[in-house]
């Protein structure tokens, strides 16, 4: 059956989440369709400063019938998920590479500063992403760049069990304000 790979550790939005519909931050706990990927972890504790470490290798197959959204060819999309548990800390290092997708790598960590006391965050790269800009003129222009999504938060949890969750996050493949007031411009 489909699997969805909760990948990430923001709680409204997910940059890192290389294998999973992207999240409704109007409703980041809504449940999303996953996708069909053969996967596996290898997990390996250890005494020292790494307590644990894990390997999560993922294989989507795409197809007219299979993951189809992905691609309009038959193609694998290739990833990992590196994880890492040391000096209390948990970080991700991660990768998706692909013939029609955009390849990215990212990271992602977590740590808690006291019981109730969290900070996370994460970071993706989208190589070679297509943006695809309306000027004030109605020209179509296209943009080719390596972009950076990223999201820090943090958690903190009452003495009551009331969290509050505080999070920033940039999506790098989003429009510039100029950008869109061109756009805005353009269809006034």
């Amino acid at each position: 059956g489909k699997k969805v790979l909760k990948w990430g550790k923001g709680y409204a939005w997910n940059p890192v989440a290389f294998f999973s519909r992207p999240k409704d931050i109007e409703d980041p706990d809504a449940t999303l369709e996953g996708y069909y990927v053969a996967t596996g972890d290898l997990i390996k504790s250890m005494g020292g400063q790494l307590k644990t470490i894990a390997l999560t290798p993922v294989i989507l197959p795409v197809s007219k019938h299979v993951n189809d959204e992905w691609s309009t060819e038959r193609e694998i999309v290739w990833g990992s998920k590196i994880y890492f548990f040391t000096f209390d800390t948990d970080l991700d290092v991660m990768f998706l590479l692909g013939e029609e997708v955009y390849d990215r790598f990212g990271f992602d960590f977590s740590k808690n500063l006291s019981p109730n006391f969290e900070v996370h965050g994460e970071a993706a790269v989208v190589l070679d992403y297509v943006k695809y800009i309306a000027d004030q003129g109605g020209n179509l222009i296209e943009e080719k760049d390596d972009v950076l999504n990223f999201l820090l938060g943090m958690r903190y949890l009452t003495k009551s069990d009331t969290t509050f969750i505080f999070e920033y996050y940039r999506n790098g493949q989003g429009y510039t304000k100029d950008e869109m007031t061109d756009y805005f411009t353009l269809i006034e």
